[in-house]
Formats: C-alpha cells, structure tokens, sequence
C-alpha cells in the first residue's frame, strides 16, 4: 500500500526525529557525525531550510527544521539516503540504517524555546553528560557562543522574532475572516465549529483553518483553539490526523492557492 503523502506547509518549522533501525546504532564515530553536519549544510544551500537545533545521539537525531518552499520530505528524504550510503559503505553493511518512516511533529512558535532546551538536555537524559553543554554533537554550544556553525540559525530563538519565521503567500486577514472564508467554501456555520460537537467534518474543518491561519502566520495555534473553544492539543492531533489523509492534504492545498489571490477575489 502507498504511503499517504504528508502535508506541506511552507514555513513551518518541524521537530524530526530520526531513529536507527530496530534501535541500531547510527553514529559510530566522530567522522559520522561531521558528514551528518555537512550534509545538513548541504540541505540548507540546496532546500532552503533552517536548522534551528540539533542533537545527534548514538542510536537516533533530533532536528528542529523550518522548511521553506521546497518539502520537508524531499529534504529529509535525501538526508537520510546519503547518510545511509556513507554508513553502509564505511561499515560495510547494506540494508536501511532508519526505522521506517521519520517522525515530524508541526511546532507553534511559542513551544519553540522549551522544545530546543528539551533537545539539548536529551544527553543528560541518557546520563551521558552532566549538563548539555558538555556534549559535543548538539546546538547547544553554538547557542552559548562556543562552537560556529554557520549552517545552524540561532537569531530566531534569542533575537528578532520577525525574523524567524519565512515570508508567506496567503493574503494578509484576520482569523474571522479566515474562517468565514472556509465555512462558506464548505457550506458551514461558524457556531458549529463553535460547538462542542465532535462531528468528524467539522474537525476536519477546525483542523484546515489551523493549518492555514499558522501558514499564513494569522495567529497561533493555541489563539485557533480558543476561537473554536478546543483544547490546543486536541487541534494538533486533528492537524497530524489530516496531514496522513490524502484527500486532507489536496483540500487544504486548494483552500491555500484560494488564500493567495488578492482579498478582492478571495471573497
């Protein structure tokens, strides 16, 4: 069976994480963990994104990424397929290095800080470090100015948050609007997305309006949420849900090309 396409939201930033194959061993020397730095360089000149945090650990990767217009899977994609080669060859193995599929989880802006600090405390986790400064292979030693990496982009946490999220294409509206927009492409009413209904076609609802009002950067997630009177996490499970649906993923895709007309033609 085919594996469902995922949603692609240009500008969102992503925790991925990659994990060995059956809790194999994915790093197994320093060298490895260099081509891995070296091949994220490559994917920010060749994708166009930005790596916000790292953490290579022996057996899996975590990476906090903000795609642009080129998908996340495509990246990723070729990421672990060149590691895998560089692995394969040095260790003399063949096969899959990563277990299945990567895990993406889409980010609110707001989670961002406690996520980075969660990703560099995974060592001491492992009890492989008493603090996280003292591992090596993470972005917390470029976060406190001792080690350059001129592929990793720090600004966006501890500088300007206008700079931290890419340009979007949907037309500058309020979430009101937004969400008239949408109820009259599908016939609803705003109140029965207000309700405490658990209809399925009206989370579904609930979740495209979030997805685009965090594409078009219209407010938060959580600012969603309460519009609908929904508990955040909730929302994001709809959202995750939607991005394994094909169908899910074509409506949201013409709803967004919609958005991107002049507001004149989007009414």
């Amino acid at each position: 069976m085919a594996r469902k396409p995922r949603i692609h939201c240009p500008g969102g930033v992503y925790h991925v994480t990659l994990v060995g194959n059956g809790g194999q061993q994915i790093f197994f020397s320093p060298d490895d963990s260099k081509q891995f730095y070296y091949l994220l360089a490559e994917g920010v000149r060749r994708y166009g994104y930005r790596v916000h945090a790292f953490c290579l650990m022996t057996t899996h990767a975590h990476l906090l990424l903000q795609i642009a217009e080129i998908p996340l899977a495509k990246a990723i994609h070729n990421l672990s397929f060149r590691y895998t080669q560089w692995i394969n060859q040095r260790q003399r193995r063949r096969g899959h290095l990563f277990q299945g599929r990567y895990k993406a989880i889409l980010i609110e802006v707001n989670q961002l800080p406690e996520l980075i600090r969660l990703i560099h405390f995974d060592p001491v986790r492992a009890k492989l470090v008493n603090h996280p400064k003292e591992y090596r292979w993470s972005s917390q030693r470029a976060y406190l100015g001792q080690e350059n990496l001129s592929w990793l982009t720090t600004e966006g946490i501890t500088g300007n948050q206008s700079n931290y999220i890419a340009k979007k294409t949907i037309v500058s509206m309020t979430l009101s609007q937004l969400v008239e927009i949408v109820c009259r492409h599908y016939g609803q009413e705003v109140a029965q997305l207000q309700s405490l209904s658990r209809e399925r076609v009206f989370a579904k609802t609930r979740a495209l309006i979030a997805g685009l009002a965090q594409e078009g950067k219209i407010c938060t997630l959580t600012a969603v949420a309460n519009y609908f009177n929904r508990d955040v996490t909730g929302l994001i499970r709809s959202l995750r849900r939607m991005a394994n649906e094909a169908e899910a993923i074509k409506e949201f895709n013409q709803l967004r090309l919609r958005l991107q007309q002049p507001a004149s033609e989007v009414e």
